[in-house]
């Protein structure tokens, strides 16, 4: 059960979710015995389980499961935390839970020290840069992305932001530049052309 719980993210990322589903939930249940209730091996299936409540449209059971998971990872290893608590903060996101979003994408930052070049610190500003969108905050949008290297991610923030500033001409300009390397890059670039 344990040893599947670790492979069903990976089979969730593949896109096979009742076998990722079937995987975690039997690691789950393994994890119910006692004893081995913050069982590092429980990590990955509640990663699982937190994607799948989203994809099925539950956020309360996501957000359980991923509070879960920043517990556990929190004790395990820092930057798995930070993937953790920034995941719950785009669960908050999702229901317009704003501040409690911008409380997690905070602590989420604090997991890393600030003098480590890691990638993750991309991961943050997108999330905060998000936030920022929802608030209303152009000019902090705009100061994250100016900041960010060239990449999708940045292109689809900076398409939104002209399209919060009802510029859609300005956001196919920037689509034009992305070229999108994941099905859900290229979804949501679809998304935001149909939106100009």
């Amino acid at each position: 059960g344990m040893v599947g719980g670790a492979l069903s993210w990976a089979v969730c990322v593949e896109g096979s979710l009742h076998e990722a589903e079937a995987l975690a939930e039997k690691a789950l249940a393994s994890g119910a015995e006692p004893g081995l209730e913050d069982h590092p091996a429980l990590i990955e299936p509640l990663r699982t389980r937190g994607r799948l409540c989203v994809e099925g449209g539950d956020l309360r059971g996501a957000e359980t499961a991923l509070e879960r998971w920043v517990m556990l990872a929190e004790s395990c290893r820092r930057s798995r935390a930070l993937i953790s608590a920034a995941a719950l903060a785009r669960v908050w996101v999702s229901e317009g839970r704003l501040d409690d979003a911008t409380e997690a994408a905070a602590a989420a930052r604090a997991f890393l020290p600030p003098d480590v070049d890691s990638p993750l610190f991309g991961v943050l500003d997108g999330l905060d840069a998000r936030i920022a969108l929802l608030q209303g905050d152009v000019d902090r949008v705009k100061a994250i992305t100016d900041a960010m290297p060239a990449s999708v991610s940045r292109g689809r923030l900076e398409a939104r932001l002209e399209l919060a500033k009802r510029e859609p001409d300005a956001a196919l300009t920037v689509l034009e530049r992305c070229v999108p390397e994941t099905p859900p890059e290229q979804v949501d670039v679809l998304m935001l052309r149909a939106r100009c």
